[in-house]
């Protein structure tokens, strides 16, 4: 029978426990900022962003299936020292996200009209929504690389990046949204477009200081261009069999949480204001659960 250093347990889980919770709270953060800045603009602006943001939402739950699969495997050759299997599996899991992403992209750009029907029947949220969508879908493709990358250099014992990333951006994105949506040092005022923009702004600084540290400071796991179109059969099924579960379930979990928000859309802007606001609460009430969770998994 194994037996289980606990206090090492206990000491190496904490120090991914401080990162990880650190990274959820600047990610709530960033979206409680836009809903502090733009709550002060109007609650019809607010609702279209917020609204817009479930489809955000939905793809980020994929994204968190597509990088467990990912995640497990990684963790399992790093013990092995394996390099090179890792880069491939690195390659998987971009090349699934991006596809993700350029198909939400796509809806985003392509019917932002028919995506918002699906949340609110009131024509100013519509218009707002779609305002949000057409430039926050452009981010999409930066947000997957960013997100999956960061997620599966975590394996490997590399979280100390994502904190570093993460702050910039949150930093990035209050101050581009201060000066934007309400029209600083002599910009124009630019409502929920500026929003958007600053959400734009903060997903391709993420990528760029993403890419410089995946080609200059990474010097162990690679991304290597072959690696995304050039798969191996034999690691994609065992990446399936981590992969589906999860994708499945955090959609079926994210459909049930979208559906009540789209429930509450058609109730009116202000109760979508108002949930606006309690999403933020609810988030800031779980970001530890989370941090806990990731590290114990990444630690066994």
């Amino acid at each position: 029978m194994v037996q289980i250093n606990w206090k090492q347990f206990y000491r190496s889980v904490f120090a991914l426990v401080v990162p990880l919770a650190i990274q959820n709270l600047i990610n709530v953060g960033v979206t409680a900022s836009d809903v502090i800045m733009l709550g002060k603009v109007g609650e019809k602006v607010l609702s279209g962003a917020s609204l817009a943001g479930q489809i955000q939402f939905i793809m980020t739950l994929i994204f968190m299936g597509i990088t467990s699969g990912a995640t497990v495997l990684t963790a399992q050759y790093w013990g092995k020292k394996d390099i090179r299997t890792i880069e491939k599996v690195l390659g998987i899991g971009l090349s699934s996200g991006l596809v993700t992403a350029f198909v939400f992209a796509a809806a985003a750009l392509l019917i932002p009209e028919l995506l918002m029907h699906i949340y609110t029947s009131d024509p100013v949220v519509i218009e707002e929504g779609v305002k949000y969508l057409k430039i926050v879908g452009c981010s999409y493709l930066f947000m997957a690389f960013t997100q999956v990358y960061m997620n599966i250099m975590r394996s490997i014992e590399r979280v100390l990046i994502a904190t570093i990333v993460y702050a910039i951006s949150l930093l990035n994105n209050i101050c581009f949204n201060a000066v934007l949506i309400f029209g600083l040092f002599g910009f124009p005022a630019m409502g929920i477009k500026g929003a958007a923009i600053a959400t734009l702004t903060s997903r391709i600084l993420e990528a760029l200081i993403v890419l410089w540290y995946a080609y200059v400071r990474n010097k162990t796991v690679r991304i290597r261009i072959r690696d995304l179109y050039k798969i191996d059969r034999v690691l994609f099924k065992d990446y399936l069999v981590y992969s589906m579960p999860v994708v499945l379930n955090e959609l079926m979990w994210g459909l049930g949480s979208s559906a009540n928000t789209a429930v509450i859309g058609h109730l009116g802007s202000a109760a979508v204001a108002a949930n606006s606001v309690a999403q933020v609460a609810r988030q800031l009430a779980t970001v530890v659960v989370f941090g806990v969770a990731h590290a114990t998994a990444i630690y066994l």
